[in-house]
């Protein structure tokens, strides 16, 4: 969000002199000694967790390069559709000639600034495929799902490597990606999402899609029979990706086929793992559509 916003201003006042520092991770917090050199009209991007604000309002108070003006810290809130903005104001007119310090604080809307493919780009190194959406599911993806959710595990496996690729997980994968690109309640969908520094040594997730409401939801996609292999990824799903985000805005889903759905939650405590929704190819959709429909993660 900052690089569009600096690029925009930029390309309307090429005179705007702009320096983009790095606060401290929280590990580093202890060691910073406050040597930023704050400026008057200065902007601050507030990192979690809220240790570090006080380090900084620690800073612009006692700074002695920053005597007067005005500094404004944003802190984007978990949701992903408010950012609270505090604009300060520092005098050097208080008792004692004691620094005085005005603030104001001011939610705003972020009226879906923030895409999916600004989130994922710089962990996974711009390493995935785009989904552009369809109209309809192709037919013989239709024939699949009809398959997968009527049809004995076996006769899956053969008209997927017959009809779609010789790899079943493979095929699985591309219906999925069909299934998704008919949702309307989805805005940008991304699919082979690597993260590392090259595909080899990387690690690969299935799908990451973005909701019209601006939630993230990591999709995995497990074609098997083995209900042992569908309660490790449960578990695996439950586990942060490797994104710097806030867990509260991704929600997770498991797909694969009915019967191995309803055999996952007729042998496992369905308040388990509530975070984790497994579900077949039938009604990924109807599932989305009711993340979209809420506030708050998973």
């Amino acid at each position: 969000m900052i690089d569009e916003h600096v690029n925009a201003i930029k390309n309307i006042n090429y005179k705007i002199d702009l320096d983009e520092l790095v606060t401290p991770s929280l590990g580093e917090v202890s060691n910073w000694n406050g040597d930023y050199g704050l400026r008057d009209k200065d902007w601050i991007l507030l990192p979690h967790p809220g240790i570090l604000l006080g380090k900084i309002l620690h800073e612009i108070t006692n700074s002695f390069d920053f005597r007067e003006g005005n500094i404004g810290l944003c802190h984007p809130n978990p949701d992903g559709k408010t950012i609270t903005m505090f604009a300060l104001h520092k005098t050097t007119s208080g008792p004692a000639g004691l620094p005085k310090i005005r603030m104001k604080k001011v939610p705003l809307e972020t009226d879906n600034f923030q895409t999916l493919r600004m989130i994922l780009d710089k962990p996974s190194n711009g390493n995935y495929n785009t989904v552009l959406p369809l109209a309809t599911i192709p037919p013989v993806h239709k024939k699949a799902i009809d398959i997968l959710v009527k049809g004995t595990h076996q006769e899956s496996l053969k008209y997927i490597i017959d009809n779609i690729n010789k790899t079943a997980g493979f095929g699985f994968e591309s219906i999925v990606q069909s299934i998704l690109s008919t949702s309307r309640d989805l805005i940008e969908i991304y699919h082979s999402v690597y993260f590392g520094a090259d595909n080899r040594g990387s690690q690969e997730e299935d799908f990451f899609v973005l909701t019209r409401s601006q939630q993230i939801i990591w999709i995995s996609c497990k074609f098997t029979k083995t209900i042992g292999v569908i309660r490790n990824e449960v578990k695996r799903l439950r586990l942060i990706p490797p994104l710097n985000f806030p867990k509260e805005r991704i929600y997770t889903i498991l797909a694969t086929s009915r019967l191995v759905a309803e055999k996952y939650y007729s042998e496992s405590d369905k308040d388990e793992y509530p975070d984790v929704h497994v579900c077949h190819v039938e009604n990924i959709n109807e599932i989305i559509y009711s993340i979209s429909n809420q506030d708050g993660g998973n």
